[in-house]
């Protein structure tokens, strides 16, 4: 097995992932950038469609789709640095998603590494589901091919 640390958290996200399209959701002035970031990684690296919002709006209109939208296998994921801020409007968030059915994953800077740790923590991951999935991260077919469309034209 894999001793404890960030490659074992890392591993254990990519497992909550397998067979769902991720929402990354992070904090507005704190982790937004890392959400967004750790959509763009599972899209990349893993193939497949991943999402991003940002707290508080995820809280107003975003999840108002999750109610019927939760049978389509979206598994939100909460980046959140730190204990203070937030956290009341997440719990909400979470208490909701988790009304419909949602099983929301809140994953925390456990190391004191900040958005930093958020970072490599999301980009393991990605590989992780990646090798679980039989995915090569490095070629980016689809990329290519959009480049190949937007040289013709």
């Amino acid at each position: 097995g894999r001793e404890e640390g960030p490659g074992s958290r890392a591993l254990a996200l990519a497992g909550r992932l397998q067979g769902r399209v991720p929402v990354a959701v992070g904090v507005s002035g704190e982790t937004a950038g890392t959400a967004r970031r750790f959509a763009c990684q599972l899209n990349e690296n893993t193939k497949i469609p991943a999402f991003w919002a940002e707290v508080p709006e995820f809280g107003h209109n975003l999840i108002s789709g999750f109610p019927r939208g939760v049978k389509t296998a979206v598994a939100p994921v909460f980046f959140l640095k730190r204990a203070s801020g937030e956290t009341r409007r997440i719990r909400a968030c979470t208490a909701v998603l988790e009304s419909c059915g949602a099983r929301p994953v809140v994953v925390r800077d456990e190391e004191g590494g900040g958005v930093l740790e958020l970072i490599a923590l999301g980009d393991l991951a990605s590989w992780e589901l990646a090798r679980m999935r039989g995915t090569d991260p490095t070629p980016i077919p689809t990329i290519d091919k959009m480049k190949e469309i937007l040289a013709k034209s």
